[in-house]
């Protein structure tokens, strides 16, 4: 009988769904002998998820906003819990960056023993409002980025690393008086009298964007000062950026004004 020809490659399409499946081959030759091969397989088209925290990083201060915390620190440590049921969490990457562009700087974050968290510092470059960013990718080459190239698990956080406007930090009045002289020149006290100083002061933020500053905490009448270690200024009702003190005349001391002025 004529020769019959053999195909070198055999192959067969499965559907196979989202899952752990086990493919059996079993090769049979003219004389009944048989050769078998399993193979598993894992089918995932599922996209990883995952949470994201912003865990102790550097100081910070809250705003009257409970949303939004300010940060005096560019180097955000953040954790994140994976998820993945079917193939498992292959990485994970930060970034502050826009991640559709091609100059996104990733981070690769480190996994704890168990890969079930995974953490690392983040850069935030810019001064206010920063978006991070984490990428979760599975071991079947899923990641959570959308088809626009961004991604949902993000973090807000807002940088402030500028100390306060010092130039701004102008006095404007001692005792109701406005008079130049009398707020830049030496003022003389007979110790019968408070003295009360009233102060402009701003945050220092970028281009005249006030939302870069996180805004002043707290001004301080440090010296010169007898029978107290500082006096807090309160900030005045009903002006912007104006901060008031009272130095009782008990307390009053001969020496140079300084102030400690904190966001």
């Amino acid at each position: 009988s004529p020769a019959v020809a053999v195909p070198a490659d055999w192959s067969q399409a499965f559907a196979l769904t989202d899952g752990s499946h086990t493919i059996t081959i079993t090769a049979t030759d003219k004389a009944e002998r048989k050769t078998v091969i399993t193979k598993k397989v894992i089918i995932d088209t599922v996209s990883p998820s995952g949470s994201l925290e912003v865990t102790a990083t550097a100081k910070y201060t809250d705003s009257t906003d409970q949303t939004k915390k300010w940060y005096n620190s560019q180097n955000i440590n953040i954790k994140v819990t994976p998820s993945d049921a079917t193939s498992g969490i292959y990485q994970v990457l930060a970034t502050a960056d826009d991640p559709s562009s091609d100059a996104a700087a990733w981070t690769l974050l480190t996994p704890n023993a168990g890969k079930t968290e995974y953490s690392g510092s983040v850069y935030c470059g810019a001064q206010g409002e920063n978006t991070i960013r984490v990428k979760i990718v599975d071991n079947a080459g899923n990641d959570n980025t959308n088809d626009n190239g961004t991604v949902d698990l993000i973090a807000k956080v807002y940088i402030d690393t500028e100390v306060p406007d010092t130039e701004t930090g102008a006095i404007i009045s001692v005792d109701d008086s406005t008079d130049a002289d009398k707020i830049s020149g030496t003022k003389l006290v007979n110790g019968r009298n408070d003295v009360t100083i009233i102060m402009t002061i701003k945050d220092k933020y970028n281009e005249n964007d006030s939302s870069t500053a996180s805004g002043i905490k707290s001004v301080k009448y440090i010296k010169p000062l007898t029978g107290e270690t500082s006096i807090t200024a309160d900030p005045v009702s009903g002006e912007s950026d104006q901060w008031k003190v009272t130095i009782k005349k008990e307390n009053l001391d001969t020496g140079t004004v300084v102030f400690e002025i904190e966001d």
